[in-house]
């Protein structure tokens, strides 16, 4: 009997053993280079006396995204201060693509993201209610951007994003009483973190693509949760992959082939996992691939 339980022990301190020693996945690392926007766009902000807004959000829009990759738990996240002096201030043209030699000569990070704002629009709309002495204001902040994922080791566009929202508030306020400065920070900041969600969310979308954790029955477990842009009431396309398509004549890897096999509603987001329902069954399955299902009902492609 003895023998029997020392044998037990060992074998479970042997497994033990094996997953301590067993080495996490390693993470991808991603560049952020300085963000700025386009001249046409700061030239018409400039000129509409929107030049300070614009700036206050661009400059906040860096840190947001570096924060947004960084809450993604995938990334090393290299800021503008971990980066080489040629790539720190490099302008990578209006349409943030123009790589140039500083993205190929770069070999500390699998990805370089690029962003350019190429919209920004604040409109303030007021309405003065006399009788009563009492005004109300509709403030609306609208931002876009082209954001480019850049393959660090080929400096080829991995894939490139426009990307827009908008924030709006309105306020109430005695005649004659301008608006607060806290409400024109607070909706500037609103403005950047949700662009930076956004960004963030298509680099890892490129980078780790949406997968199957769990299957029971109908009851899908997948590995985004809080901090992406998965939601409650997404629709994902379910992929299984043909595996490596390798040249016979060149030994080249093609990439893969994938084959839709269901499709999943999520249902409840957790901090680190996704909960969905299966509305469409062919055979979902452990590692299988997520692509969300934009509104005009089409899965959203991924070079």
């Amino acid at each position: 009997m003895r023998k029997v339980i020392f044998a037990a022990l060992a074998a479970v301190f042997a497994v033990s053993a094996a997953a301590q020693t067993q080495k996490a996945p390693e993470k991808k690392s991603v560049a952020v280079v300085k963000i700025s926007p386009t001249e046409a766009v700061r030239k018409m902000a400039e000129s509409r006396g929107e030049g300070l807004s614009l700036e206050a959000v661009a400059q906040a829009l860096e840190a947001d995204v570096s924060s947004a990759l960084q809450n993604a738990r995938k990334f090393e996240v290299l800021t503008r201060s971990d980066l080489p002096e040629a790539m720190k201030e490099a302008d990578f043209g209006d349409s943030g693509n123009s790589a140039g030699g500083a993205v190929r000569n770069f070999k500390g990070a699998d990805y370089i993201l690029t962003v350019k704002i190429n919209d920004f629009q604040d409109y303030v709309k007021t309405a003065d209610f006399k009788l009563i002495g009492k005004s109300a204001q509709k403030r609306l902040l609208r931002m876009g951007a082209v954001a480019n994922i850049i393959d660090a080791r080929t400096g080829a566009i991995a894939e490139s994003a426009n990307i827009s929202v908008s924030e709006s508030e309105i306020s109430e306020r005695d005649a004659g009483v301008r608006e607060s400065s806290k409400l024109d920070r607070r909706l500037l900041a609103e403005l950047s973190k949700s662009l930076a969600a956004k960004i963030a969310a298509r680099a890892t979308e490129v980078a780790f693509p949406a997968k199957v954790v769990a299957k029971t029955g109908s009851l899908v477990t997948v590995n985004r949760g809080d901090g992406t842009d998965i939601a409650v009431g997404d629709v994902y396309e379910v992929y299984a992959s043909s595996g490596d398509l390798i040249d016979p004549d060149t030994g080249e890897n093609l990439g893969s082939e994938e084959v839709p096999v269901g499709r999943v509603e999520i249902t409840a987001v957790r901090p680190k996992f996704s909960l969905s329902r299966a509305v469409k069954d062919n055979g979902i399955a452990r590692g299988h691939v997520l692509r969300k299902v934009e509104a005009g009902g089409e899965a959203r492609e991924s070079e």
